[in-house]
């Protein structure tokens, strides 16, 4: 049986590049597992640090389309007699990936927590390398799906 996307959830994860975190005492291995995942218990948080929780949500297929047609360009090669089927394959490029990330993550998280506190994010006071970061998490987990059905 197909297992559905819940369009409600929501989930908490971080920036790597939080201070709160105790990249020592996580360890390069799992570091690097988590820039992947985005699994919060692989990762260790320095004593009295409270990292800054970005609040995710699914977005919906419609939505995916809409922001993949606008960065994403497909060519079908020009049909020649005798070409085989498997030459015909089109060619896929993407445009403006910063502004792709950046409407992942503006259609994906408007909320960040911070000491247990939630509040809607202002993007200005965000780095684009998070941005990038927390919008490619957002693009992988809406395309796959939740993480835990995978």
């Amino acid at each position: 049986m197909l297992k559905k996307i819940d369009p409600t959830k929501e989930i908490k994860t971080v920036s790597i590049m939080d201070s709160s975190i105790d990249k020592e005492a996580t360890g390069e291995e799992n570091l690097k597992k988590f820039e992947d995942s985005h699994d919060l218990a692989l990762l260790k948080f320095k004593e009295g640090d409270e990292p800054t929780y970005f609040i995710i949500k699914n977005i919906d297929p419609e939505a995916q389309l809409e922001i993949q047609e606008a960065h994403y360009v497909v060519e079908m090669p020009e049909l020649k007699e005798g070409m085989k089927k498997e030459d015909i394959k089109p060619k896929i490029t993407q445009k403006n990936t910063s502004k792709m990330m950046l409407t992942y993550f503006r259609s994906g998280c408007s909320e960040i927590e911070e000491a247990g506190v939630r509040s809607k994010i202002d993007i200005k006071e965000l780095p684009l390398s998070v941005i990038q970061e927390i919008g490619g998490f957002i693009m992988i987990r809406s395309s796959l799906g939740d993480d835990e059905k995978n």
